[in-house]
């Protein structure tokens, strides 16, 4: 999994908004995809950094325990994204 910025564009004001997703990549016969797992909303974490949440993320969301200890910031923003709604429900949704 990975994060990806989204840049959208009100064409009444032309104001641009960025957005974040959780994305799950996998390979199809077709080909590989893209599935957005969840929205993040605007992150205030620097780039570099967006891997180590995408991986916290990723083991909150299967259920795995954490075997390399995590940043305490990355930590409690993963477990912040994940409290702000039911996103395990919805993820067990998609996949069926």
């Amino acid at each position: 999994m990975y994060i990806r910025e989204t840049i959208t564009k009100n064409k009444k004001n032309n104001t641009q908004y960025v957005t974040h997703k959780l994305v799950h990549s996998f390979h199809t016969d077709a080909g590989s995809r893209q599935r957005v797992i969840m929205n993040l909303g605007k992150l205030e974490l620097p780039k570099n950094r967006w891997p180590e949440l995408a991986n916290a993320l990723e083991t909150r969301i299967n259920g795995q325990m954490v075997l390399v200890e995590e940043d305490n910031k990355i930590s409690q923003l993963a477990d912040n994204i994940l409290q702000h709604e039911d996103y395990r429900k919805r993820i067990k949704m998609k996949e069926e």
